[in-house]
C-alpha cells in the first residue's frame, strides 16, 4: 500500500546513523585550544583503528580564519590529546605513548 500523506515520503534518506558500524567510524572532535595571538587552533580527533576496536586520538591544527586545510600535527598508536597553548605558543598536549625504557607499561 503506498503512503497516502505526501507530507511524510515514502523513503528516508540514509545517514550515519542507519547503520551502526558508518556512526562509529565517523571522527569525534573534542578540545578546542586557541593560541594567544588567535592564529591557531588546535583540537583532538578521535578515529577508530584499524580493526575498528578502539577508538585513537591525534592533536589537529586547524586555521581558525578557515583559509587552509586542517593538519595533523600528532601521531602513536596511543594517541594524544588535553592540548593547551603556552603564552609564547608553545603546543603542550599528553600522551599515551609508552616508555622506551618500559614499553610494556
Amino acid at each position: 500500500m503506498a503512503n497516502q500523506n505526501p507530507a511524510i515520503p515514502d523513503e528516508q534518506p540514509l545517514t550515519p546513523f542507519h547503520d551502526l558500524d558508518h556512526y562509529l567510524s565517523i571522527p569525534r572532535v573534542s578540545g578546542l585550544a586557541l593560541s594567544p595571538d588567535g592564529s591557531r587552533l588546535v583540537t583532538t580527533v578521535a578515529t577508530l583503528n584499524g580493526k575498528g576496536t578502539e577508538f585513537a586520538t591525534a592533536l589537529w591544527e586547524l586555521d581558525p580564519a578557515g583559509q587552509k586545510r586542517a593538519r595533523r600535527i600528532t601521531r602513536s598508536a596511543k594517541g594524544e590529546a588535553g592540548a593547551a597553548f603556552a603564552a609564547n605558543g608553545d603546543v603542550y598536549f599528553t600522551s599515551a605513548r609508552p616508555d622506551p625504557d618500559s614499553p610494556d607499561e
